[in-house]
């Protein structure tokens, strides 16, 4: 399906029509949440990220990238599904 896995979510790259309904240009879809950093977090499914650690990410790639390259935490903004703003992170150990 294109998705890929990030600390126990699967995320994909956002479709046009998913970043038309929210009215953004850019962002990463969380489509499934299973048990590991991400779920403990907060992270829910239909969530838009539309930055880490204060970088803006436009593919599913963006966001492992910039995770990778985080010494100790990560810090996720982005759209919950209901189209309201939030955010959240976790320590990478």
């Amino acid at each position: 399906d294109g998705s890929l896995a990030f600390y126990g979510a699967r995320i994909k790259d956002a479709s046009s029509e998913t970043l038309s309904q929210y009215g953004l240009k850019a962002g990463v879809e969380i489509v499934s949440v299973s048990a590991g950093k991400m779920k403990d977090a907060g992270a829910t499914e239909g969530f838009i990220i539309r930055y880490v650690n204060d970088q803006p990410v436009s593919k599913a790639q963006d966001v492992i990238d910039l995770a990778k390259k985080s010494k100790r935490a990560v810090f996720i903004e982005g759209v919950t599904a209901s189209g309201r703003p939030a955010y959240f992170g976790f320590g990478k150990e």
